[in-house]
């Protein structure tokens, strides 16, 4: 097997265990503020009744905050183990949303122009080639869709989630936290960075919002008419 192909097995069996802890973090009440205030923030900035890809989706809690504001959500995830899991917790819901399994380092699975937003939360730390990913994101858009990038800062403090979880998920979560510390293990990126990146495939910042460790920017896909 060619270190490549060990490489995408290894990352498959990694993202299949951490799909059953995964959601230990998102039902942190300040995580959940925080997909509820992505969310609001986004489809309020996107036409009405918007075509939201949510680049990344993992376990669906994004794509069903966003399908709840009157979005009509398409998930895309590396991870059939994710996709699984957000396709079990929205199903019943009745809201508008699909999922499909995508290679976020290959071209995204949609034609041109077909999206009036997209959203990426937490995902650009993993990707060796970030350009490319945003540059599929903006192809996908149409000329008036916007784009809310969440990235990881380099301060940021990986930690296990508060609250009662087994203890094999407490492992998980302090080994992932020591993984987190290596230099090479994920990449993270100061403001100035993302907006490098982001103009670099033509997308124009039009705002921008700040936490600790981490940092969004709503951007355009190019010069809104005044």
């Amino acid at each position: 097997m060619s270190s490549s192909r060990a490489r995408r097995t290894l990352e498959r069996v990694f993202w299949a265990v951490h799909s059953r802890t995964y959601d230990d973090k998102l039902a942190e009440p300040s995580v959940t503020a925080h997909v509820e205030e992505l969310s609001t923030w986004l489809t309020e900035s996107a036409s009405l009744d918007p075509v939201v890809l949510d680049v990344g989706c993992g376990t669906g809690n994004l794509a069903v905050a966003l399908a709840r504001r009157g979005g009509r959500v398409v998930g895309v995830d590396f991870s059939p183990a994710m996709i699984a899991r957000a396709r079990a917790k929205t199903g019943p819901s009745g809201l508008d949303v699909r999922y499909r399994e995508a290679d976020l380092r290959a071209e995204l699975p949609f034609d041109d122009g077909v999206f009036d937003a997209a959203i990426c939360v937490a995902v650009l730390q993993f990707i060796d080639d970030p350009v490319r990913l945003l540059g599929e994101v903006k192809r996908t858009l149409r000329p008036s869709g916007v784009f809310l990038l969440d990235t990881y800062q380099p301060d940021i403090e990986v930690r296990a989630p508060a609250g009662s979880v087994s203890m094999a998920h407490r492992t998980f979560w302090s080994a992932k936290s020591a993984l987190s510390r290596r230099p090479r293990s994920v990449r993270r990126y100061w403001p100035t960075e993302i907006d490098a990146l982001l103009a670099t495939v033509g997308f124009e910042v039009a705002a921008r919002r700040s936490w600790p460790g981490r940092g969004a920017v709503l951007a355009t896909c190019g010069p809104r008419p005044s």
